[in-house]
């Protein structure tokens, strides 16, 4: 009986933790989404590329209308570098106010040197008669 409930108990929580990991993709294409329209404000761009500081995420799969969007690794970063590239950095979803958060940095990377450009934040809420996460407010600034 002990290991029935044991086992209810694992698999409960395993299904929690996958639809949350689903529900951060989506909450985390959607501020990609934002930024690239963002930044497509100033700039034309006819690719980009997206480096998540959370490795859990670099699977994601990432679309956008105008540009062609890739998902860079560590390593792949490095090398790309060498020549001078444009990033929009990712960072972890943090809980912020009974909110989700999500922020973003727009980086020049060229080998060691490194510039900021641009930082954006993004705010989702969860709706519940939608039962979907919304996004609410955003903050977008380039330095």
């Amino acid at each position: 009986m002990k290991y029935i409930f044991l086992a209810i108990i694992t698999f409960t929580f395993s299904s929690v933790l996958h639809s949350q990991k689903s529900d951060t993709k989506a909450l985390y294409s959607k501020a990609i989404e934002a930024q690239i329209d963002f930044e497509l404000q100033s700039n034309k761009y006819s690719s980009m590329y997206i480096t998540f500081m959370d490795e859990r995420f670099n699977d994601t799969k990432l679309t956008h209308h105008a540009v062609t969007l890739k998902n860079l690794s560590g390593k792949q970063l490095k090398s790309k570098s060498r020549k001078g590239i444009d990033i929009i950095e990712i960072y972890p979803a943090k809980l912020f106010d009974n909110k989700i958060l999500i922020e973003t940095l727009s980086i020049y990377k060229k080998r060691k040197k490194v510039t900021i450009y641009g930082k954006s934040t993004y705010f989702f809420e969860y709706d519940c008669e939608k039962e979907k996460y919304i996004l609410v407010d955003k903050s977008q600034k380039m330095i």
